[in-house]
């Protein structure tokens, strides 16, 4: 065990959630490794550099957490995290699987502009409603250019029963403009985000759907029954995300998303979630905060 250790809190508190976590930072040539054991303390000692992309934070958001009986670590860069697959999350998955096997994208399309358009049209709206919709929209109009030369009035026609029609049909016009303008359709998340109306949610799904990319789209559903399970503690899609990236191997993210959805619309419901047939029921702490008496908190939608 390392000669001296460091307790943290705050930006690291979700580390302490997981059984075993690896934090590695650079501090100017040196390399500092952080290892976290279960709500305890973390340990530093130096090791070899090993660099990964799955998250970047910089010390300065570091630094406030981390006492240094000597010297303050300055200037440092986390470069990742990496968390190894717990046993109990392994068998999460594995349990979520054998529930929905099957689970993959509900929404219909012929192209990946088909599904771009349908992801943007499924915000605050289900994919049954959206099917319906653009079951006749896409006999109109299903090309970027198609939905450029559009009139907009006539579009909000169209999509009228899926809601917010005014800034759907402005997000569907603007980022149709914005592919033509660009000379094709985004094949990576990063550059579909960088099509007006196209935030990182609607990204990941048309990345993962559409090409095959490794990622985790966070809807209503994922962020609910990830926190309600205990999977990660989070307070935002976006801490959602990074720590379900960093909790599970990459090769399972994409599907990790579709059976986290298939089990928020069919079994974990917003409001009394069936747990009577959930078989991840015996890792939930949801579950077993209410079997025990403990009072839950209540259930987001």
């Amino acid at each position: 065990m390392p000669d001296c250790a460091y307790a943290l809190s705050g930006i690291l508190e979700y580390l302490f959630r997981t059984y075993m976590v690896t934090l590695l930072g650079v501090s100017k040539k040196k390399t500092i490794n952080l290892l976290s054991v279960y709500r305890k303390t973390v340990f530093l000692s130096m090791n070899n550099c090993f660099q990964t992309n799955v998250l970047e934070l910089k010390l300065l958001l570091l630094q406030n957490y981390i006492s240094h009986p000597r010297k303050p670590l300055q200037n440092a860069l986390v470069c990742a995290i990496i968390v190894n697959m717990t046993e109990d999350n392994k068998k999460i998955y594995d349990l979520l699987d054998q529930m929905h096997y099957d689970a993959d994208c509900e929404l219909n399309f012929d192209s990946p502009f088909e599904l771009l358009v349908a992801v943007v049209l499924s915000a605050q709206c289900t994919d049954k409603r959206v099917n319906q919709v653009t079951s006749e929209l896409f006999k109109v109009a299903s090309t970027p250019q198609e939905f450029a030369d559009m009139d907009v009035c006539e579009l909000e026609k169209y999509i009228f029963s899926c809601g917010f029609y005014h800034n759907k049909a402005k997000a569907i016009k603007s980022l149709s403009q914005s592919i033509l303008d660009m000379g094709g359709m985004p094949t990576t998340r990063d550059e579909l985000m960088k099509l007006k109306g196209v935030g990182r949610k609607t990204a990941n799904v048309v990345a993962a759907v559409a090409y095959g990319e490794n990622a985790i789209a966070v809807d209503t559903h994922v962020f609910r029954v990830a926190n309600r399970i205990g999977l990660v503690h989070a307070k935002t899609p976006e801490q959602t995300e990074a720590q379900l990236m960093s909790a599970f191997d990459e090769n399972l993210w994409s599907h990790l998303h579709h059976v986290l959805i298939f089990h928020g619309r069919y079994t974990c419901h917003s409001q009394r979630p069936e747990c009577d047939k959930c078989l991840v029921r015996g890792y939930c702490e949801y579950y077993q905060k209410l079997t025990s008496g403990i009072p839950t908190q209540k259930a987001s939608k």
